[in-house]
């Protein structure tokens, strides 16, 4: 006997019947699903593809190629321009980024020995708290970086 939607499962719709699994399909869509939708209805079918990577599978730039001849080179081409755009980019930030880091030890190392040659001057005038003043920042500094150096990224 077959069983169809009560009104508290699916609404006031009539009872559908079940059908067997369809190994026949029709523009895709299986038969046992064409058969329980009305006359009058539309179907709309929808099909999603998706690829990683710049470039789609051979296949897919066959069919490219096959809506528009060269196609696929020029796709092919935009992926090696991209390519070549993103490697020059990361040198130029690699670049950067290293510049950054000498220009920031150059300055670390003026501060320190401007704070050491202070220290030294107010020592030898017999000022022995600015001295330490200037020298605790100074070294401080120094160890800082030394300490926090291997949990830097590598160079």
């Amino acid at each position: 006997m077959a069983k169809g939607r009560t009104p508290s499962e699916g609404g006031n719709q009539p009872p559908v019947e079940p059908s067997p699994p369809a190994e026949v399909e029709a523009d895709g869509i299986p038969a046992a699903v064409l058969e329980t939708v009305p006359d009058n209805a539309r179907i709309a079918y929808v099909q999603s593809i998706s690829f990683k990577g710049p470039l789609p599978p051979p296949a897919l730039l066959k069919e490219y190629d096959k809506v528009k001849p060269g196609l696929a080179d020029t796709i092919i081409a935009m992926a090696q321009t991209e390519q070549d755009h993103r490697h020059k980019w990361e040198a130029s930030s690699l670049k950067a980024h290293h510049s950054d880091r000498r220009l920031g030890l150059w300055l670390g190392f003026g501060i320190a020995a401007i704070g050491m040659a202070s220290a030294s001057v107010a020592a030898f005038l017999g000022y022995p708290w600015v001295a330490a003043s200037a020298l605790v920042p100074a070294v401080g500094g120094i160890l800082a970086h030394i300490i926090r150096r291997p949990h830097d990224e590598p160079d």
